[in-house]
C-alpha cells in the first residue's frame, strides 16, 4: 500500500512539474507554440505520453475485466496518464498480431476501447468548421500542413500539423484537445523540413528502409504522367522508386499528391499501370490473410500491409512479415482477399 501511495505521487509529481499548461480563457495557444497545452475538460490527451505501467499496477476491477474479456490475449503495455487530476491506466492487448487498447479510470472502470489502428490521413474540407475557426482565431497566417485522424483508445481524434511543426489535436465534434511542438518524426515518409523520415534521397542508405532507387522521377516512363493525366487530374507526383515485386521483377511506385491527399500508384517498367496502393492497418487485414501467414510464416510477425486496387477492382495485399528472432530475416507476401499466397520474396 505505502508502494502503491507512493507511486501515485510521483506521478501526481511528474505531472504537475512538466512542461504543460493548462488553456483558460485568457491564454492563446498560439503565443508559445512549442509548449504542450491541454484542456481541461479532456477526458484524454493524445499529447500526453504518460509514463510506463505493469499490470499490477492496474486496479482490481481493470484486471477483472481483460481477464474476463480478453482471456487468451497478451497485455503488450501499461501506460499511467494524469488527466486533469485524475489517474488513466491505457493497456495494450495483442493477439494473433491483433491490436486493441484499453482505458480505464483510476477505480478500474472501461472509459473507452478500441482498435489500435494506424493515423489515415484526411483533407481539410474533412474538418468540422468549428476546427477551421478555431485555427484561425489561435494560430492565425499558419498554413494547414496535414490532416489525420487519430485513434487512441477507441477515442477518435483530429490531428492537425501546422507550418511551424505544432501538432493541434481536436476531438470529433470539433472541439480542441490538446496541442504540442512536432519531434520532427511524422507518420508518413515525408518530413515538413525536407527530409525523408523512412527514404533518404540524397544517396545515404542510412535511413533507407530498402536498397531501391529513389531517384526515379525525372526518368519516368511517358506513360507514366499520361495514366496520372488522364485518371487522377490535379495530383503532382512526388515521389517515384523502383520496387522489388514478384518473380523477381522490378516494379516502379509513384507517390502522387494533391494538397493533403496522396496516393501510390504501381506501373511496370514500360509505364503500363499495375495497380493502387493503400496503407492499412494490420488490425484491417482480412482474417483468412492473416490466417494464412500465421500457417505458413510460424514465428514471424506481421509488419507493414498494403492493400492493393488492381484496374478490374480486385483486391490483393501486400504483406511484409519479419521473423522474431532475426530482423533482417523478411519476407514480402502478396495475397488474394481469400488468403492464397500469390507471390512471396525476400525483403
Amino acid at each position: 500500500m505505502k508502494n502503491l501511495i507512493f507511486g501515485i505521487i510521483a506521478l501526481i509529481t511528474a505531472f504537475t512539474f512538466g512542461s504543460c499548461n493548462l488553456l483558460d480563457d485568457n491564454s492563446s495557444p498560439g503565443g508559445s507554440p512549442f509548449s504542450t497545452v491541454f484542456n481541461p475538460d479532456a477526458v484524454f490527451s493524445p499529447c500526453e505520453e504518460g509514463i510506463d505501467a505493469s499490470y499490477s499496477d492496474l486496479p482490481a476491477a481493470a484486471q477483472d475485466y481483460i481477464q474476463a474479456n480478453f482471456a487468451n490475449w497478451e497485455v503488450d503495455d501499461v501506460d499511467q496518464y494524469l488527466e486533469n487530476g485524475e489517474l488513466r491506466f491505457g493497456v495494450e492487448l495483442d493477439s494473433l498480431n491483433m491490436e486493441y487498447e484499453l482505458l480505464f479510470d483510476a477505480n478500474g472502470s472501461l472509459i473507452s476501447s478500441g482498435e489500435d489502428d494506424d493515423d489515415t490521413y484526411i483533407s481539410i474540407s474533412d474538418l468540422p468548421q468549428e476546427v477551421l475557426d478555431y485555427l484561425e482565431a489561435e494560430f492565425p497566417g499558419m498554413a494547414i500542413d496535414e490532416v489525420s485522424t487519430d485513434v487512441e483508445y477507441g477515442l477518435e481524434f483530429f490531428e492537425v500539423e501546422l507550418s511551424d511543426d505544432l501538432e493541434v489535436y481536436f476531438s470529433a465534434d470539433g472541439v480542441f484537445v490538446c496541442s504540442e511542438g512536432s519531434n520532427g518524426n511524422d507518420d508518413d515518409d515525408d518530413d515538413d523540413d525536407g527530409n525523408d523520415d523512412d527514404d533518404d534521397d540524397n544517396g545515404n542508405d542510412n535511413d533507407d528502409d530498402d536498397n531501391d532507387d529513389d531517384n526515379q522521377v525525372d526518368n519516368l516512363p511517358a506513360g507514366v504522367s499520361e495514366f496520372i493525366n488522364s485518371n487522377y487530374p490535379g495530383y503532382q507526383i512526388d515521389e517515384a522508386s523502383t520496387e522489388e515485386f514478384c518473380n523477381d521483377t522490378n516494379i516502379l511506385e509513384v507517390e502522387i499528391e494533391m494538397g493533403n491527399e496522396d496516393i501510390d500508384l504501381y506501373f511496370d517498367l514500360d509505364g503500363n499501370f499495375l495497380f493502387e496502393g493503400d496503407d492499412i492497418s494490420t488490425a484491417s487485414l482480412p482474417a483468412a490473410v492473416v490466417a494464412t501467414l500465421n500457417a505458413e510464416y510460424p514465428g514471424y510477425q506481421i509488419g507493414d500491409a498494403e492493400m492493393l486496387t488492381l484496374p478490374d477492382g480486385t483486391i490483393q495485399y501486400w504483406v511484409e512479415v519479419e521473423n522474431d528472432d532475426d530482423d533482417e530475416d523478411e519476407y514480402d507476401v502478396v495475397l488474394t482477399a481469400e488468403g492464397s499466397i500469390i507471390c512471396s520474396f525476400e525483403d
